[in-house]
Parts: C-alpha cells; structure tokens; sequence
C-alpha cells in the first residue's frame, strides 16, 4: 500500500510508505535459512541526491531460499540516476522514525547515504 501524507507545515518533511526487504534485521549470511524481514517504512518523497520526487513505486516478487516475498521499486522521477538501495531507505526511515519522537524531523541533517563518499575521497 502507498501513502502520501501531504502537510500544511512548509518546514514539515512530505512522507511516502513503502514495502522494502530489510536484511539488517535477518540472521547472518550461513546461520540456517534465510527468512526475509519485510517492512513498510516511512521516507522523504523526495531523492535525496537531486529534491525531485521519488518515483513511481512497483510491486517486484522475489524469491529468496524457497521463500516469495514482495516488496517495492522506484528510481527518481527527475531522471538523475539514483537508486534507492533498500539498506539506505531503512537506514533513512529509522532516521525519520527516530526525529519524529524528538519532534526534530526538520531541524537535523539526515543520514548520509552508504554510497555517498568520504570527504576527502572523491575522484580527482
């Protein structure tokens, strides 16, 4: 199911839901079977590289050790490229979840994401 929860707050961050696979919650790689960890998670509308909104969501089926599951895919609707790998989406949502009980949504820097490099090393 897809939310949009619009808000009359200009400073309020626009939230969307998703269904993403979150495999920080899952056992360890080699400990018996997997079973996949499926959650619906709340996340800024908008790419976190470019502000365009985050695209059109699709349902994907997947398969993973005799197991089928669904979750969502998107890509940024401007065109600039960015894929939202599901690690950085949960690491995002648990951002917002965690400034939403502090009531600090607005007021700090999210997560940067795992794919974003280290000053200092970037290409030359």
């Amino acid at each position: 199911m897809i939310t949009i929860e619009p808000t009359s707050d200009p400073k309020a961050v626009e939230l969307i839901t998703v269904t993403v696979r979150d495999r920080s919650r899952e056992a360890p790689w080699g400990v018996g079977l997997t079973s996949p960890v499926i959650r619906e998670v709340r996340i800024s509308a908008c790419c976190p590289h470019c502000g365009a909104r985050r695209g059109k969501r699709s349902w994907l089926t997947t398969f993973d050790d005799g197991e089928r599951y669904w979750t969502q895919t998107w890509s940024c609707s401007a065109g600039c490229g960015h894929v939202d790998h599901y690690a950085d989406v949960v690491v995002e949502a648990d951002w917002i979840a965690s400034a939403a009980v502090s009531n600090e949504v607005c007021s700090r820097t999210p997560p940067t994401s795992r794919l974003d490099p280290t000053p200092g090393d970037e290409p030359s």
